[in-house]
C-alpha cells in the first residue's frame, strides 16, 4: 500500500465569525494550507486578519464552519486539551512579541514548552536562539532592542517544532532593516524546521517574499450581515 498521505497544516471551511453587538462577520470560504507551505495574507486594517488568526489558534469560536490543523478540529477540543494542542502544534508571532518582562531570552522561550506540558530542551533553545544570533540569552528582555526581542518571539514559536506558524503583522514594530531581517529568519526558520507559515499583513512590500500571495477578499473579509446597517 502507498504510505499515508500527510494531512494539511490547515484546513479552512466554511468559516463565519461575528462579534457581538457587531454589523459585520468574517467569512472565509475554504483555506488550505500544506506542509511546509509559506502563504503572505493580505488585507487593510479592520479587515479581519488578526481575527482569523485568533480562530485557527482556538482563541476565539466560530459561529460556522470548521478549522483543521494538522488533520485535528482544534475548536472539538475544549479546555486544557485545546491549551496543549495549541501549545505543541502551533508557534505564534505577534505584533506585540508578548514576551514575558523579567524574564531572560533564554527563559522566554523555554516557557513555551513548559505551557505546553512538553519536556524542556535548553539545547533545542539555546539552539535556536544561536541560530537568530541571540548570544546574551541571560540578559533580561527589557534589555534587548525591539529587533532582538522578535528574534526571541521567532525562537519562542519554533521551539515546539509546530507543523503551523501563525505571524500576524510580524514586523510592524520594526525599521525597514530589522524588518527585512525578522523575516528572512522567520522564513527560513520555518523552512528549516519544516513548519508551515501563514503570515497575515497589510504591507503591500511583504509580497515579493512569497511564492503564494492571497487577498483576505471580498468573500472571505468583514461583511455586513444580512438585514444590519452597513
Amino acid at each position: 500500500m502507498p504510505p499515508a498521505l500527510a494531512p494539511p497544516a490547515l484546513l479552512v471551511r466554511n468559516l463565519a465569525f461575528t462579534y457581538p453587538a457587531s454589523s459585520w462577520t468574517l467569512r472565509v470560504p475554504e483555506l488550505t494550507l500544506a506542509p511546509r507551505e509559506q502563504l503572505l495574507m493580505q488585507a487593510t486594517s479592520g479587515a479581519g486578519k488578526s481575527t482569523l488568526l485568533s480562530l485557527i489558534a482556538g482563541l476565539l469560536e466560530p459561529a460556522e464552519g470548521s478549522i483543521e490543523v494538522q488533520g485535528t478540529r482544534i475548536h472539538a477540543l475544549r479546555g486544557a486539551a485545546r491549551d496543549r494542542f495549541r501549545g505543541r502544534t502551533l508557534g505564534m508571532v505577534f505584533q506585540t512579541h508578548h514576551l514575558i518582562s523579567g524574564l531572560s531570552a533564554l527563559e522566554n522561550v523555554l516557557a513555551a514548552p513548559l505551557m505546553a506540558s512538553l519536556p524542556v530542551s535548553a539545547a533545542r533553545a539555546h539552539e535556536l536562539l544561536s541560530q537568530l544570533g541571540i548570544v546574551r540569552v541571560s540578559a533580561k528582555i527589557d534589555d534587548l532592542s525591539v529587533g532582538q526581542q522578535q528574534r526571541v518571539a521567532i525562537a519562542r514559536a519554533l521551539v515546539c517544532n509546530p507543523a503551523l506558524v501563525l505571524a500576524d503583522e510580524p514586523t510592524a514594530s520594526l525599521d525597514p532593516a530589522n524588518a527585512q531581517a525578522a523575516m528572512d529568519l522567520l522564513q527560513q526558520s520555518c523552512q528549516a524546521a519544516g513548519a508551515a507559515l501563514l503570515c497575515v499583513s497589510h504591507d503591500p512590500a511583504m509580497a515579493h517574499r512569497f511564492a503564494r500571495v492571497e487577498p483576505l477578499a471580498a468573500d472571505a473579509a468583514a461583511q455586513p450581515l444580512a438585514g444590519a446597517t452597513p
